[in-house]
This record gives structure tokens, C-alpha cells and sequence, in this order.
């Protein structure tokens, strides 16, 4: 009898633990019992618990206050099941994001850099800056102005792990490591304002450059944050063995430059 006992209960706590389900409690309060299916970008999809009805419904996200699995205590390679239909693209879906960025240190290097950033896809973007640098000696070695304009394109190629992670879901598209094949054009001159003739202009340096960086950009909310390093060939119309080309320093055909940008993001 009290084997009996033992395997019915035994067979008790098997059957519910196959039949356990997950919960989603909706931002109204209300729980519903459910089995999750999927999980996207923008909807949750899942079968109604204990229902003979194989029928997958969709909720939206927006809709959804928090969502707990059967076993939230159990390591993530127990959801891997359902995690089987996603893959690393769905992580950012179809999002579309914009960022504006400045160099927050413009007013003391008296670089200006306004720079707006477009992301293509879950792991591609395009970004156009215009600059404009007016430095005295106040920040300089030398008692010269310098006054320049310069455009930098850039098309950013971010690094996308092949793994897939649940707490990377709705991760914003302009997050992220990457390279970034870079142009840059512009011209600058220098005016020396302590000639005994008077203040005397440099020719105007008409300058391009062809160049890689390297960078990491971060985004909390709405506040995005650019660091990059880049390398790569310049040309110069004075053919200068040193120079400073408002977008790079050049060191005869190298190019060389940093930077640090912060800015605002939105997805639309």
C-alpha cells in the first residue's frame, strides 16, 4: 500500500512538473498561466495553459509588466528551448535609431563637431559629421589662429556575438564594438597675428584622408557615448611632414586620430 502511495505521488510531482506553467502579469495587475513560444522584439507569443488548443497568441510587449518561466531560479541553458526561434538579429529586430552627437570639450580644444548617426540594420550604420575648428594661442604652442571646416563619413560595422542571450533582448542597434571605414575632406589655414607686416594667411591646405577606426559605442536610455581610434593614409595640398588637418594629424601620408563624442539617441 505504501508503494502504491509513493508512486502515485511520485507520478503526481513528474506530471506537474511537465504541465508546470509560465506566468505573464500584465501591467493591469492580472496573471494568465501560459506556456511561452516566443519571444520577439515587440510581442511575446504563447498557449493558453492547460488548453487542448494549440492556437499561439501574440501580446505586445507594451502590454506586459513582467513575464517569469517555470523555473526562474534554473540556468539560462534551460530556456534554450524556447529561445529556438530566435535568432541574433531578432535581438534588435527592425528598429530604427538616430543619434546626435557633439565633442562635449569643443568650447576648450575649439574643435566644433556636430555629427548625426543612422543605424541600416541590427548591425550597420551610417554617420555624417561636419566640423569646424578655430583654435588661438590661447590653446596653442604658437601665437597663430587656425581656422578649418571639415565632413567625416562613416559606416559603422558592429560586432554580433553568434550566441544568443535573453538579457540582450531589445538591445538598441548602435550599441556596441566595431570598425568603421572613415573619409574625411576639408581645408584650413593659419593666420600668424604677430608679423611686424601685419596679420599674415597661410595658403589654404585642402586635405583628404582615407582611414580605419576602431571603437566602442554605448547607449543608457536615451544617452549615447562614442569612443574611437582610427589610422590610416592622408593627403595634404601643402605636403606638410606634420600637420594638424581639423579632422586627423598627418604625419606625412599617415593619418592619425582619437576621438570622443556624446550625445542623444531615439528610435522611431
Amino acid at each position: 500500500m505504501k508503494n502504491i502511495i509513493l508512486l502515485i505521488a511520485l507520478l503526481a510531482v513528474t506530471f506537474s512538473t511537465i504541465q508546470a506553467q509560465d506566468i505573464i502579469e500584465l501591467k493591469s495587475g492580472d496573471q494568465m498561466q501560459v506556456k511561452i513560444t516566443k519571444i520577439g522584439l515587440e510581442e511575446i507569443e504563447f498557449r493558453p495553459y492547460g488548453s487542448s488548443d494549440v492556437t499561439v497568441i501574440k501580446l505586445d510587449k507594451h502590454l506586459i509588466k513582467q513575464y517569469r518561466f517555470e523555473n526562474s531560479d534554473a540556468p539560462i541553458s534551460l530556456y534554450a528551448e524556447k529561445l529556438t526561434n530566435l535568432q541574433v538579429k531578432d535581438l534588435y529586430g527592425d528598429k530604427k535609431v538616430f543619434a546626435i552627437k557633439t565633442q562635449p570639450i569643443s568650447l576648450i580644444s575649439g574643435k566644433y563637431r556636430l555629427s548625426y548617426e543612422q543605424n541600416l540594420s541590427y548591425n550597420r550604420s551610417m554617420e555624417i559629421e561636419l566640423g569646424v575648428t578655430r583654435r588661438t594661442g590661447l590653446f596653442d604652442t604658437f601665437d597663430d589662429e587656425f581656422v578649418g571646416i571639415n565632413s567625416t563619413l562613416r559606416y559603422k560595422m558592429f560586432y554580433r556575438p553568434t550566441s544568443i542571450k535573453m538579457t540582450d533582448i531589445g538591445r538598441n542597434p548602435l550599441h556596441g564594438l566595431y570598425v568603421a571605414p572613415v573619409v574625411s575632406i576639408g581645408s584650413s589655414r593659419s593666420v600668424d597675428h604677430d608679423s611686424s607686416y601685419g596679420p599674415q594667411r597661410s595658403p589654404q591646405n585642402v586635405f583628404g584622408a582615407l582611414m580605419m577606426d576602431l571603437g566602442y559605442q554605448c547607449v543608457v536610455s536615451q544617452v549615447i557615448v562614442d569612443a574611437f581610434v582610427g589610422t590610416g593614409f592622408s593627403l595634404n595640398s601643402e605636403n606638410e611632414d606634420f600637420s594638424f588637418n581639423s579632422s586627423h594629424f598627418s604625419a606625412g601620408k599617415a593619418a592619425i586620430r582619437c576621438g570622443f563624442r556624446i550625445g542623444l539617441n531615439q528610435s522611431y
